[in-house]
């Protein structure tokens, strides 16, 4: 899953985009279905994603 976007993802990123923003998009790219464009898991969906009231907010990427 996700060889033909991952390459899309590689040809087409920004010049201005930075290394660790062009590391998460490959690994969105990467984890992403082809045909729907979608990634799994969603961030809804991971437990180490999920916001808690008492915790801090993550680190921007």
């Amino acid at each position: 899953m996700g060889i033909a976007l991952t390459v899309e993802a590689m040809k087409h990123a920004p010049d201005t985009l930075t290394h660790r923003g062009h590391k998460v998009l490959i690994v969105i790219a990467e984890n992403a279905r082809d045909a729907t464009r979608q990634a799994w898991p969603g961030i809804d969906s991971d437990p180490e994603f999920i916001r808690h009231p008492d915790q801090e907010p993550l680190p921007a990427v």
